[in-house]
């Protein structure tokens, strides 16, 4: 009897301290996430407001006598070379940061059960995330050999990602042999890496190696430059032999693309629960709407010149209904989504309900941006606002909801994106408008920059609008043939017992 008991208050012991270590796990798995979180929003918003600085260096940090009216001016080789420059800078450095915070972030998912030994790795990829995020501000390489040496920090992010994937398929061979971890796809991830970074560096050194001695170091990889005359003439001389080469090029680099996700793709077709790693992705995508709309708030306080050729920017206050037709379509959206008659449980309906007020919404503002091309505030006006409804409409829909698959999640997600894209644009514009530069507003096309960028968002939203349609369609006739068959059912056996 008291050998039973022992053995009963053991095994309430042993499941207590299991419960008890497992939520100290689940805690410690919500402080890297939240810290990682904060990171990402305080490291962008301070990258976006000091945009002046970070990328464009603007006061002479980088060029002397460089303007942000020069931007994207590729008039003389001078000026080509500067833009170029400075858009391959923040590029890299930029990558490195998102990369380094985004893929640590999404090691903490696969990290859960032995979380307590995470922390080597956490520390080694915030270390790159910080030096990039310090790059960005304080260094300015104003020659190509001293631009070259930035991609040496592309070596030190292989090798911890290389390390990290040895340690963490031998440690899920032990905790988790029937995972996903596959070998063959870890092994195409990372030499295709590494083939990227390889290549990356060698493609760059040979550009600024390519430079002739005789020329103006400001002109250098533009002005005799074999490496620059070599990919010049591959795409604009029209032979067979050019057209071969692309064609090689391009199925090369898209299989090399492809299989540095190898190991992700592999996991995302794997069978097993994903619920908790897509809420992880659309709360990354969600983290960076919310950077780049308070990035928006604060691109409405650039001056710009009222008398510019563009029209009065304090004009033409009656597009603002815009705000007002935005404010409607939320209202009735967050209408269906808390009214105990109207509100449904239906996963598939309210993704219709959802993505249906997306797709309006941004159409509206396509559609008066379309009309109001002249006025430039006002557009920007409509778009922060129009931005914040189609944010609180994503939260609600999020919150509420925890059907999430690997089709709606990339579609939320490439939404998502697309909407900050055209923020982005937006924001970018009227940075450049301010400094009398009118680039985005003068391109060889019917539409303005910004609102094909509109188009984009709004086609995305429209392209996901149809995918719900249809899954309500397949999910409803599946309904219909189940309920008629079963009512056929009950006919039959009613018929047997008569």
């Amino acid at each position: 009897m008291n050998n039973s008991l022992d053995l009963e208050e053991t095994k309430i012991f042993n499941d207590y301290h299991n419960f008890a270590v497992g939520k100290k796990k689940s805690a410690l798995v919500k402080v890297y996430k939240y810290t990682l979180l904060g990171i990402f929003l305080l490291f962008s918003l301070l990258l976006l407001v000091f945009i002046e600085r970070t990328f464009f260096g603007f006061g002479n940090l980088m060029f002397q006598n460089w303007k942000i009216s020069d931007f994207l001016n590729f008039d003389t080789l001078k000026n080509k070379q500067r833009n170029f420059m400075i858009l391959i800078r923040f590029a890299l450095l930029s990558f490195v940061l998102f990369y380094s915070i985004i893929k640590n972030y999404t090691n903490v998912y696969f990290q859960k059960e032995t979380i307590k030994k995470y922390w080597p790795w956490f520390t080694s990829y915030l270390v790159l995330t910080v030096i990039s995020f310090v790059l960005l501000f304080g260094y300015f390489p104003n020659t190509p050999a001293k631009l070259s040496y930035s991609f040496l920090l592309l070596i030190p992010l292989f090798i911890l990602n290389l390390v990290y994937a040895i340690y963490l398929y031998k440690l899920k061979k032990k905790t988790d042999p029937n995972s996903y971890n596959n070998r063959t796809s870890i092994m195409i991830g990372l030499i295709s890496q590494g083939l990227i970074v390889f290549i990356t560096i060698i493609a760059m050194s040979a550009w600024v190696l390519s430079a002739k001695s005789n020329v103006n170091v400001e002109e250098s990889l533009f002005n005799n430059n074999g490496f620059n005359d070599f990919w010049n003439k591959l795409f604009t001389v029209k032979t067979t032999t050019n057209l071969v080469l692309i064609l090689l090029f391009t199925t090369i680099s898209m299989t090399i693309l492809i299989g540095a996700f190898s190991d992700k793709i592999a996991f995302l077709f794997f069978k097993q629960n994903k619920k908790e790693y897509y809420r992880d992705q659309i709360i990354i995508s969600l983290t960076s709407f919310a950077f780049i709309l308070v990035w928006t708030f604060r691109s409405l306080f650039y001056k710009i010149d009222s008398k510019s050729i563009f029209g009065n920017s304090l004009e033409n206050y009656a597009y603002l209904t815009e705000i007002l037709i935005g404010a409607i379509i939320f209202s009735l959206f967050v209408v269906s989504q808390f009214t105990k008659k109207i509100k449904t449980a239906s996963p598939i309906l309210n993704l219709v309900n959802h993505v249906f007020a997306q797709t309006l919404l941004w159409t509206t503002l396509f559609t008066m941006t379309l009309l109001n091309k002249q006025n430039t505030m006002v557009n920007m006006i409509n778009v922060f606002f129009v931005g914040i409804f189609s944010f609180a409409m994503l939260v609600i829909y999020f919150i509420k909801n925890t059907n999430y698959n690997l089709v709606i999640t990339f579609f939320i997600r490439f939404a998502i994106l697309g909407s900050i894209l055209a923020l982005i644009t937006f924001c970018v514009n009227q940075i450049l408008i301010s400094n009398k530069n009118y680039i985005f507003l003068t391109i060889d096309s019917n539409l303005y920059l910004t609102q094909i960028m509109l188009v984009l968002s709004t086609a995305i939203w429209a392209t996901f609008l149809l995918y719900s349609i249809v899954s309500l369609i397949v999910v409803a006739n599946k309904i219909t043939y189940f309920n008629k068959k079963k009512l056929g059912g009950v006919n039959e056996y009613e018929q047997q017992q008569k």
